[in-house]
């Protein structure tokens, strides 16, 4: 199943002598693990591939040398790969001869 977290942004003071860089998107799942990480220049990442389960999803600016800038947001998701559809298929057969 793929996953995409999107983050609105609002413009903040930096810090005298720091700049800012990405931005880490980040998947941690129930058992508090990271799942997987990207630090990206864009509002949105797309994580694929992920497993059925409960997750958080977090968010935070980093400076240039990576450090966080600020507190990261999160959110609860969970992620359910819907049933594959079925059809009502044959398995047997009467037939009455009168």
């Amino acid at each position: 199943m793929n996953v995409i977290v999107q983050v609105a942004t609002t413009p903040q003071a930096l810090p005298s002598g720091i700049t800012a860089g990405a931005l880490r998107f980040q998947l941690v799942d129930a058992q508090g693990t990271v799942t997987a990480t990207q630090d990206v220049n864009e509002a949105s990442a797309t994580f694929s591939n992920v497993a059925d389960g409960t997750y958080v999803a977090t968010v935070q600016r980093l400076d240039a040398n990576g450090a966080g800038l600020g507190g990261a947001i999160s959110q609860s998701i969970t992620v359910v790969t819907p049933a594959p559809a079925t059809f009502d298929a044959p398995t047997s057969i009467t037939v009455t001869v009168q």
